[in-house]
Parts: C-alpha cells; sequence; structure tokens
C-alpha cells in the first residue's frame, strides 16, 4: 500500500494505534484453557469502540 496524502497517512495511524491497542488489551485478558472464539469475540468487542470491523469476518465469515 503506498500512502499518498495526508488524510491517508492520518488513516494509517489511526488505525496503527486501533491495533495495538487491541492487542495489548487481548493479551491482558487471554488466559490459558480458552477458546480462541473467546479471544476473537473480545477483540471484536474492542474493535466496536474504534467503528472498526474484523477483515476476515467481513470477507470470510469467519470469526474464530
Amino acid at each position: 500500500m503506498l500512502i499518498t496524502g495526508e488524510s491517508e497517512l492520518i488513516g494509517m495511524q489511526k488505525a496503527s494505534e486501533a491495533v495495538a491497542y487491541t492487542l495489548k488489551e487481548m493479551t491482558n485478558y487471554s488466559q490459558a484453557g480458552m477458546s480462541t472464539k473467546e479471544l476473537d469475540e473480545y477483540a471484536a468487542k474492542i474493535s466496536a469502540g474504534f467503528d472498526a470491523k474484523s477483515a476476515p469476518y467481513l470477507t470470510y465469515g469467519f470469526w474464530g
């Protein structure tokens, strides 16, 4: 992907911040024995706070 303007740069920065935050929260939330579905559902709740959605879910209907 090539960033061609300031608005695209800002969008990528916001997306990166959302991903970083989500990964950190998932790390803290995860426990031995939990399913990937539980972890995915938790990530979806966090992502919704950023008005973001899972690309694999939107494209393939895959969710854990």
